[in-house]
């Protein structure tokens, strides 16, 4: 009737297993029904031949379908040189047991089908699932962030490569975890956001998701008349270089260094702010020796 229930694969062969008890007891005792009620309709009380007598004696033994067109037939074999119309009253009886015996086996063939285990979407609630504690998982002490990291390395590199993909040709991974791996979004060229002369180029990208229904992409189980539709647009450009470098001795930059400043170490500072440089403010720092050193965490055993 169109309702869907969620259960585990224990309670769903055990379903599976009496729709097929039920639909063999139902279609028998449907049959008897259906064969009764030939038998009294042809009931009528009029003087009739022998083979209308031993069809209706097999009628009110309530065979099977099978039964019925076999001994159907052996009676159109018997009295197919001494009744009238033998064939054709047999015939009858024949394709009301086929067309039954076809239609009792489709209903439980399909009976089958209302069982789905593969590819399910379903909402989880459970005392395990919430927000991830970033602080705690990337902590070096985190007992919990080996597992979760193990888990989430392979699935980014799979289901968010660099490359801009669609839903099918993503690893069949990817479609088993979200309700949908990944977003489209329209992308167009736009004026700068800012003044022109601070996007290079003189133009910006715009990228637009569209307004997103809340619980068809991201899962969420809401009524339809409280649902939501979410929108990111989001404009990029290429900023311009030219006159917003500089590049100084560390020792000389007025800020307070995060670590030892090493001999003759220079720094190039990035600022759209106010004068680079200028009392230790920058936008952006890197030292020209960065690509030199190996950032490296402890984690403890």
């Amino acid at each position: 009737m169109g309702r869907t229930f969620t259960t585990d694969t224990t309670t769903g062969n055990l379903i599976v297993a009496l729709l097929a008890v039920s639909s063999t007891l139902g279609t028998a005792h449907l049959f008897n029904l259906l064969s009764f009620a030939i038998h009294q309709l042809r009931a009528n009380g009029r003087p009739a031949d022998a083979l209308f007598r031993q069809q209706q004696a097999l009628l009110r033994t309530l065979p099977t379908p099978g039964t019925v067109m076999v001994d159907a037939l052996k009676l159109w074999w018997a009295w197919k040189r001494k009744a009238h119309r033998s064939f054709l009253r047999s015939i009858l009886l024949v394709l009301i047991a086929l067309i039954f015996s076809a239609s009792t086996t489709a209903a439980s063939i399909f009976s089958s089908l209302v069982v789905d285990s593969s590819d399910l979407i379903v909402l989880v609630s459970s005392n395990n699932c919430g927000w991830t504690n970033t602080t705690s998982v990337f902590s070096a002490v985190s007992a919990d962030s080996g597992p979760i990291l193990a888990v989430a390395a392979p699935y980014a590199k799979q289901c968010y490569p660099k490359a801009v993909v669609t839903n099918e040709t993503l690893p069949a991974v990817c479609n088993s975890v979200f309700v949908r791996p990944n977003i489209n979004f329209t992308t167009d060229r736009v004026p700068c956001p800012f003044t022109d002369d601070f996007c290079e180029g003189g133009d910006a990208v715009s990228l637009d998701s569209g307004l997103v229904d809340v619980s068809k992409m991201f899962g969420l189980n809401l009524p339809s008349t409280s649902g939501v539709k979410f929108r990111k647009k989001t404009t990029c450009a290429v900023l311009p270089l030219k006159s917003h470098t500089a590049v100084m001795k560390m020792a000389d930059y007025p800020g307070t260094p995060s670590r030892p400043v090493l001999p003759d170490e220079k720094i190039a500072l990035v600022n759209y702010g106010a004068k680079v440089g200028d009392s230790g403010n920058a936008t952006f720092m890197m030292s020209l020796i960065q690509s030199n050193l190996t950032n490296t965490i402890d984690v403890l055993p």
